[in-house]
């Protein structure tokens, strides 16, 4: 955090509330981006290899996850 400049931090540490206060919606509109831009990514994911692209927003795989969506998606 040395390296950043004051405005820098502001902005960190304002976008990691934002996302602490909602962090599955946020996680959520992630990987439907990243899977619409990157189709080949979802191949990453075994649990989301089946899912065609329309159904991935409601996928139950994506609603199990949202207790702790950070953990489960680096894996």
């Amino acid at each position: 955090m040395r390296r950043l400049s004051a405005k820098q931090r502001r902005i960190l540490k304002a976008t990691f509330a934002e996302l602490e206060a909602d962090g599955v919606k946020y996680i959520l509109r992630v990987f439907v981006l990243l899977f619409s831009e990157h189709p080949g990514y979802k191949q990453i994911w075994p649990q989301f290899r089946q899912i065609p692209d329309s159904a991935l927003i409601n996928a139950i795989e994506l609603k199990r996850k949202r207790q702790n969506p950070f953990v489960v998606y680096i894996m």
